[in-house]
């Protein structure tokens, strides 16, 4: 390959499921790098991309002796354009061969995907989810403070804008214009994209709120049950995750509505139409589009680990709140999350109030900090670059 490739941090999640599995499905957003990714670990491998309409067709009239080819394992990209050779794929799985890893299967929507793949390949397939570049696998410098992390912020981590200086705002422009032309009419029949745009924009501007999908509908001049279609779009292709709320036998107070956060901040940034870095950083949004930074990182980590953990916000009608709880074991971490060089000892006064409430808690402060400052005997206030030390404490230990 004439590019220079860089190593993803899923890449030993994904060797472990070949020896595992006889198929691997490799789902995630569009453009993440999952062709790459496995042109790059697997060379060997006979790669189909069913985005091309002649492979695709020719796939489609004769699945069987296309998968039937050659000895060689198979790379078929792009599966959700010919699911109907899912049950050829079972065919090839069960028919003696005794391999694991004979076939890997990637899918940029995970929605009509799933459904499929549930049909036919259950018990026969592990499925992995690539994310977006985390800032552990691309960059060795220290982007602790403010104006360097919200440069990469602006600048987002798909690959792309990220590794090839490409011009990000061509980059994003027709990453929306792909995705709404071709993903959004192929998931489902979105009749009016006009409307649809201005509701990305509308969901952008509440990256890591709390979503009121009666005040969407209004606010949008659409039906509620067309609120509820298109959310279901937007997280079928990977553009949108909801975090749930923790609600367990604490309180009657509970807010049960999910949070939403885009998938990447770069994204995020285009779509509304921030210009430069320190409008950013300064500007109204900042503190969610933070948020929505590190929430992604706690997600990465999660898929490319397979780390053990559930993860949760909390807030009740109060305005006890937390940004992030992970839950695993019979432990609790709960995170605030602050774009903020200040340590302001208030800041920490919802984690105060509401650790008390998890059994084996601990509680972080995340933000621009120079130095740890322990606030309580269970709360310390951390710089952000500190999270993957933290998770890599309570998890990587846990690996197998």
């Amino acid at each position: 390959m004439n590019q220079r490739y860089f190593h993803r941090n899923i890449e030993d999640l994904l060797h472990k499921a070949l020896s595992d599995f006889p198929v691997v499905i490799l789902t995630g957003a569009r453009q993440t790098g999952k062709s790459t990714l496995l042109k790059n670990i697997l060379p060997d491998y006979r790669y189909i991309t069913l985005d091309d309409p002649v492979q695709r067709q020719i796939v489609k009239e004769d699945p069987r002796s296309v998968l039937d080819i050659s000895d060689k394992s198979l790379i078929i990209d792009e599966i959700q354009y010919a699911p109907e050779i899912l049950p050829y794929v079972k065919i090839i799985v069960d028919s003696g061969r005794d391999k694991n890893g004979q076939i890997v299967l990637t899918g940029s929507q995970h929605f009509n995907l799933m459904a499929n793949i549930t049909e036919s390949l259950a018990g026969r397939a592990a499925i992995l989810t690539l994310p977006t570049f985390s800032v552990t696998e691309y960059s060795a410098k220290n982007i602790g403070q403010p104006k360097d992390c919200f440069r990469a912020i602006m600048k987002g981590f798909y690959p792309e804008p990220l590794l090839h200086a490409k011009d990000i705002s061509l980059f994003y422009g027709s990453y929306l214009q792909t995705y709404l032309e071709r993903d959004v009419r192929q998931i489902s029949d979105v009749s009016n994209l006009t409307t649809f745009q201005t509701f990305i924009t509308l969901l952008a501007s509440r990256s890591g709120s709390v979503i009121n999908q009666n005040e969407l509908a209004r606010e949008c001049g659409i039906a509620f049950n067309t609120v509820k279609k298109w959310l279901t779009i937007l997280q079928a292709s990977g553009i949108v995750y909801f975090l749930k709320p923790f609600f367990r036998n604490i309180s009657k107070r509970m807010i049960k509505s999910p949070k939403l956060y885009f998938n990447d901040t770069g994204l995020m940034a285009y779509i509304l139409k921030y210009k430069d870095t320190d409008t950013l950083y300064t500007g109204p949004l900042s503190g969610n589009i933070f948020e929505t930074f590190l929430f992604n990182e706690f997600l990465k980590y999660k898929y490319n680990y397979d780390a053990v953990f559930e993860m949760y916000f909390f807030r009740d009608s109060n305005g006890n709140e937390t940004d992030i709880i992970l839950e695993f074991e019979d432990k609790f971490l709960l995170f605030e999350l602050k774009a903020s060089r200040t340590l302001r000892l208030e800041h920490a006064g919802n984690l105060k109030k509401l650790l008390p409430l998890f059994h084996n808690g601990k509680g972080y402060l995340l933000g621009f900090y120079e130095d740890d400052f322990q606030i309580t005997e269970n709360i310390i206030a951390r710089n952000w670059m500190n999270l993957f030390n933290i998770l890599d404490e309570n998890f990587k230990k846990n690996e197998s």
